[in-house]
């Protein structure tokens, strides 16, 4: 009959025991006789732990189900504006479209206003400047005298005026135009005729007219001297010079 390893403080010797030697409490029963209980005896001390048996494998199960999601919360308030960051650099231009189609015209404005009244007249330009010289040039040939024309009837004597004979009148000025050759600088030959220092006298010199009147004179005459008094311009040799006067 086989036997239990087990040890009992109330057991001979502390030998091992039959497993039949046992009461239902695991109590040994003397020369296996039946008998009542007896008194359940003191608590033995407690043996000596075991040695820790190995451990067992690890073996991890497989992973549940993954659960349902839960109830998504309420949302938070919303964080203060961040810092503006800086502003980036302008892109490239894009290719401009193209150009749409030309709308309707409009329509036209309203009729023609009246016509505004005529400006001021404008004062009349300066004096008439002087004549220019005699040319040159020889006198054509006369043409052809034409053919006489009929002579037309005569017409009534009208009555004779009555009332006296006017004034005679004063004589005219003449009028003369004298090339002058220069052969020294600022230097004129003298006046065919006496200047007359009432009249006109114009010195033309290349062109350019200059007067004896004014401030400041480009020249002076008396008699027949003229004498050159300007600084800004000069007369010299080889000048085309004419002088106009009256005499």
């Amino acid at each position: 009959m086989p036997t239990i390893p087990y040890t009992f403080a109330n057991t001979p010797g502390g030998s091992s025991i039959p497993l039949q030697e046992l009461d239902d409490n695991f109590q040994y029963v003397l020369n296996n006789a039946t008998g009542g209980s007896g008194a359940t005896g003191p608590t033995g001390a407690a043996g000596q732990a075991g040695v820790t048996g190995p451990t067992g494998a690890a073996t991890t199960g497989p992973s549940g189900p993954t659960g349902s999601t839960g109830v998504t919360g309420p949302t938070g308030r919303t964080g203060p504006t961040g810092i503006t960051g800086p502003t980036g650099r302008t892109g490239p231009t894009g290719v401009t479209g193209p150009t749409g189609t030309a709308g309707a015209t409009g329509p036209s404005g309203g009729p023609i206003g009246p016509t505004g009244p005529t400006g001021v007249t404008g004062p009349s330009g300066g004096p008439i400047g002087p004549t220019g010289p005699t040319g040159s040039g020889s006198t054509g040939p006369t043409g052809v005298t034409g053919p006489t024309g009929r002579t037309g009837p005569t017409g009534v004597t009208g009555p004779t005026g009555f009332g006296p004979t006017g004034p005679t009148g004063s004589a005219g000025l003449s009028v003369r135009v004298q090339a002058m050759t220069i052969t020294v600088a600022d230097t004129f030959p003298a006046l065919t005729n006496t200047y007359n220092n009432s009249g006109l006298f114009q010195l033309i010199v290349n062109g350019q007219v200059f007067v004896s009147a004014g401030a400041s004179p480009a020249f002076t005459v008396s008699g027949t001297t003229i004498t050159w008094a300007s600084t800004i311009f000069s007369v010299n040799p080889g000048d085309t010079v004419f002088a106009m006067y009256s005499y």
